[in-house]
């Protein structure tokens, strides 16, 4: 099988490069540099909801449209979606809670229910 028919990439990770100045303040100027680095696509970030809100997506399929259109009129197409950062939210132990608290607004009371539902009630 010939990958270069169903690969979208190279592909750049954008969330090392987020930040507060152009062009990584926004999804189109963002989208619009790694372009002009020759990439084909970009691996979005789920983390950070002024580039992408995960749950505004799962609500409204209108909303995930025009995020796509906004990565295809770079030239681009959306490879991933990266979950790190709630990926670390999965199954965690208790005792990790104070490091984790950052990562999710509601992150005691997701805990707080994997406790009360999960291995370390005994």
């Amino acid at each position: 099988m010939d990958r270069s028919t169903i690969s979208k990439g190279p592909a750049k990770f954008l969330a090392q490069f987020i930040g507060p100045n152009a062009p990584f303040n926004n999804l189109e100027s963002i989208c619009k540099w790694a372009k002009s680095l020759g990439f084909k696509g970009v691996q979005i970030s789920t983390w950070d909801s002024n580039y992408f809100d995960l749950q505004k997506a799962a609500e409204s399929k209108t909303y995930a449209d025009d995020i796509k259109g906004k990565v295809n009129e770079a030239g681009l197409e959306i490879t991933e979606l990266s979950t790190h950062l709630q990926g670390q939210l999965v199954a965690v132990n208790p005792l990790m809670t104070k490091y984790l608290m950052d990562l999710h607004p509601n992150y005691t009371i997701i805990i707080q229910k994997s406790i009360q539902n999960g291995p370390y009630n005994n």
